[in-house]
């Protein structure tokens, strides 16, 4: 066995050992006890930290993707360490804190919002002297009432940043860029706009191509080259590289960082599976003001044939509406649409004729599985967008190079179905197509 592979297979031991003592502990102490004694220990600790410079990511998307793009960029000069995955809850943030050593120049982690005061408890045991927010959108409006509520809670991060310190906003969206009147240090604006202090021009991201711009800051220009897809990613991407340049990185290193990282799973990734088929998985969530940007990407990509496949929308008013609005968008921009879900039928009031053997509901992921696997063809490319509390749409790429014995939908577990112990050991229910426009298969 190779260095590294070993490597590889002990650290995910250690994991699972300590993941089963903690679930022992937890069925103990409670939830709660646990959490609160987690926390109260990461603030003792944060002051031992004197000699590492922590970073704070907030924003209603993107954060995931900015914190994997900086933490590569900031290893360009020293250790970095980052919260894992999206765990970005408070008891989240203590255990980054917790496993962050004097000998990690920077630390960081991205900060989730789920409600008023969501933040509150983060803030004080991160204590950052860098904050970056990434744009004001709909996710957990039905908890915050307003975007100008949603950009309140994220001012708090702003406010939090010392004197000393640094913020990087970006300056095309309008309420964020407004929370430059929160900030009591350096502010390093980002976009696209012609005022923003970095500014990215060049912008290409065609599929199969994936994201490439020009970054420009200080009347420097440097190409910048991802391998990441889509250019609503490019706030991430300038995101990381502000955050960079408020380090001391120049533009340079942040190229060299960026050009590292891979798309993060469930966000944009791409799925190359046998047949010549290609998925975008875009199915971590999906909120409704994020379905449009997506079709736009999708209508431009270059492909064979281009499939759309949507399941759970999040925060949205009048669901039923919603998914016949986007239905019709979705046959403008692909070949086939395709929904899944509880409100999957209601994406069928969007059907024309001809458009027949182009629109199809089903009531589980399953099902869609069953039916991509029947009409697939080489050179195609499939969209997935959903929830994965609710949908796990990625069973449907997996479904096509390996065996998924578990088609159990909305069963609540926050983790991806390739981490799953589930999707090989357990058999879910068999599954039924709830309704379909059309029962002959579209054009092959």
């Amino acid at each position: 066995m190779k260095p590294g592979h070993l490597g590889n297979v002990l650290h995910r031991k250690w994991k699972a050992i300590i993941g089963a003592i903690e679930w022992r502990v937890r069925a103990r102490l409670g939830d709660e006890r646990l959490d609160a004694g987690i926390f109260r220990l990461a603030v003792t600790f944060r002051p031992r930290l004197e000699n590492t410079r922590f970073f704070g990511i907030a924003g209603s998307v993107g954060k995931t993707t900015t914190k994997d793009l900086l933490v590569s960029i900031l290893k360009v000069r020293g250790k970095t360490i980052g919260n894992p995955q999206s765990l970005n809850a408070a008891p989240e943030v203590a255990k980054t804190i917790l496993r962050t050593r004097p000998w990690h120049r920077y630390c960081v982690a991205e900060l989730g919002e789920t409600a008023p005061g969501s933040l509150d408890n983060q803030l004080a045991v991160l204590q950052p002297s860098i904050g970056i927010i990434t744009v004001v959108g709909d996710d957990h409006l039905s908890a915050f009432g307003s975007r100008q509520a949603i950009a309140r809670e994220f001012a708090k991060l702003v406010q939090a940043v010392p004197t000393h310190g640094t913020v990087a906003l970006n300056v095309d969206d309008e309420l964020v860029s407004s929370l430059r009147e929160d900030a009591r240090g350096r502010v390093i604006t980002y976009g696209t706009g012609a005022s923003a202090d970095l500014r990215a021009t060049d912008i290409a991201s065609i599929w199969p191509d994936s994201l490439q711009f020009t970054a420009n800051f200080n009347g420097k220009s440097v190409p910048i080259r991802t391998q990441l897809f889509g250019k609503q990613l490019l706030t991430s991407a300038l995101a990381a590289i502000a955050g960079g340049l408020a380090a001391g990185l120049t533009l340079e290193e942040c190229a060299t960082g960026i050009s590292r990282v891979v798309p993060v799973e469930g966000r944009m990734q791409p799925v190359h599976v046998p047949g010549g088929i290609n998925f975008i998985r875009d199915d971590f969530k999906a909120p409704a003001w994020t379905v449009g940007p997506l079709l736009d990407q999708l209508r431009d990509a270059q492909a064979k044939r281009k499939i759309f496949v949507l399941g759970t929308i999040s925060d949205c008013q009048r669901k039923e509406e919603k998914y016949t609005t986007i239905a019709k968008e979705a046959l403008a921009a692909a070949d086939i649409a395709i929904f899944t879900g509880r409100f999957a039928s209601a994406a069928l009031k969007a059907s024309k004729p001809g458009t027949e053997a182009r629109l199809y509901a089903f009531s589980q992921t399953r099902d869609v599985a069953s039916f991509l696997q029947s009409i697939q063809q080489d050179g195609d490319l499939i969209l997935l967008k959903g929830n994965n509390k609710k949908d796990h749409l990625s069973r449907i790429s997996l479904s096509l190079s390996q065996t998924v014995n578990c088609w159990v939908d909305n069963c609540g577990r926050d983790m991806f179905c390739s981490e799953c112990s589930h999707i090989r050991s357990h058999r879910g229910p068999s599954g039924v197509i709830a309704q379909q426009t059309s029962t002959e298969s579209p054009s092959l």
